[in-house]
């Protein structure tokens, strides 16, 4: 069963688990449909083994990187000297990873240099 009950079925299970990792609704939501998107133009010769899995890895992808995107352009938009990027960095906070948070600093570095 792949077609669009699959999907309807799995949507709400992959939103669930999204929401349980940290990811505010909506951004979840917006996160799933771009998954969903992505499900239906990769698997016209049907679904993966674990299409939920597939579904799950694919939207909290893409949930990271709607974050990552938002927190660089806050950073970009705010930082005006290091004190400020640092502030930024600090509260960047649990939004991303470390490794995220020492790219998002270096950049913020790079802005204040400016």
């Amino acid at each position: 069963m792949l077609g669009a009950e699959l999907l309807r079925v799995l949507a709400p299970q992959v939103l669930g688990v999204l929401v349980r990792r940290g990811a505010d609704f909506a951004a979840a939501e917006d996160a799933v449909q771009d998954a969903l998107l992505d499900a239906v133009r990769r698997w016209p010769g049907g679904a993966p083994d674990d299409p939920r899995a597939w579904l799950v890895t694919v939207a909290w992808r893409r949930f990271l990187d709607a974050r990552r995107a938002a927190v660089a352009a806050f950073l970009q938009e705010r930082a005006g000297n290091h004190a400020e990027a640092a502030r930024l960095y600090v509260a960047a906070g649990d939004a991303v990873s470390s490794a995220e948070r020492t790219h998002l600093l270096r950049q913020a570095a790079r802005l204040a240099e400016r």
